[in-house]
């Protein structure tokens, strides 16, 4: 998944006012979990972990597009056998 989301911004020290604005994100990967507060996108899914999860609030989100991946369904099922055993 892409999703194209406003992050906060600062400015250290003295500034004109007009100086800081909010920051533009493109976050790209794997959906873990979706909230009406917010979505989870991590970069890689293992059998029982996940790696660099962020959690983007709703508010923020300006666009998602999903996608899917040729290798999903072998990896989602290979994933469910090893969490049997």
């Amino acid at each position: 998944m892409e999703v194209l989301w406003l992050d906060a911004n600062a400015i250290h020290g003295w500034t004109h006012e007009d100086t800081v604005k909010s920051a533009i994100s493109l976050t790209v990967g794997y959906l873990q979990k979706e909230t009406d507060r917010e979505i989870i996108v991590c970069s890689n899914i293992g059998t029982r972990q996940v790696l660099c999860p962020i959690a983007i609030p709703r508010g923020c989100i300006q666009s998602i597009r999903y996608f899917r991946s040729k290798l999903w369904k072998e990896f989602d099922e290979q994933r469910k056998e090893r969490l049997d055993e």
